[in-house]
């Protein structure tokens, strides 16, 4: 008997753009966290570079009242978490998406981000992690640490929800295989903050040919 988890597939009908598409747009995918849908976060595209096409994708299976990309407890697997990315990877198919995107995750969303960016670096332009994290299984694939992908990684000091260890882990894998730019926020849980929203704009911005503000377009700002 098989192994492998079930095929995980992408509703392409609950897809939420944030505007018609054309061919040549730069498009930001949204993978939301566990239990969330694609409408919680919907308005965030109108903080963002007005230049993106942005779609908010729905996690594949049902959990708690929403949707997820893989089971959030200790039955997880390694090959359930490939199966969230592969089924992000199938829907660009589907979509005709043959340009590298930039891809956002949010909580358990960044992990199957990141894996993602794995399966296939050569498909992304950027990735960003909210409040989320790296698994410990994740391989880095040789192709990715040569391109050195742009990456943001964003988090609360005050969010306990993402155990401290796993936090170090994500940091350092981060740093270790990508082109990181780092900010945290005092005070902040678990959720987005207002400078969080601008520096995310400002980070995307730059991806999409612009400077850092208040600098030359060398680096970001600090935190």
């Amino acid at each position: 008997m098989s192994t492998d988890p079930p095929l995980l597939q992408i509703d392409r009908s609950s897809v939420r753009w944030s505007r018609p598409r054309t061919p040549d747009d730069p498009v930001l995918l949204v993978l939301h966290g566990h239990g969330m849908n694609e409408s919680m976060g919907f308005e965030l595209h109108r903080r963002l570079p007005p230049d993106l096409a942005v779609a908010f994708l729905r996690g594949p299976l049902r959990r708690h009242g929403g949707y997820g990309w893989f089971p959030l407890d200790a039955s997880v697997t390694p090959a359930q978490i490939r199966a969230s990315a592969h089924a992000v990877l199938e829907w660009m198919d589907a979509e005709g998406l043959d340009r590298p995107v930039h891809v956002l995750g949010f909580s358990q969303g960044a992990c199957t981000a990141v894996e993602a960016v794995c399966a296939a670096p050569e498909r992304f332009a950027s990735v960003v992690n909210l409040s989320g994290f790296v698994s410990p299984t994740t391989v880095a694939p040789e192709a990715l640490r040569r391109r050195r992908l742009p990456a943001l990684y964003a988090r609360g000091e005050s969010d306990t929800l993402v155990p401290s260890l796993l936090v170090g882990w994500t940091q350092q894998w981060m740093r270790d295989h990508l082109q990181l730019t780092e900010h945290s926020y005092p005070g902040l849980g678990h959720s987005v903050a207002e400078a969080e929203l601008d520096d995310l704009s400002d980070f995307l911005r730059h991806q999409l040919g612009g400077a850092w503000p208040g600098t030359t377009g060398i680096g970001p700002r600090e935190h």
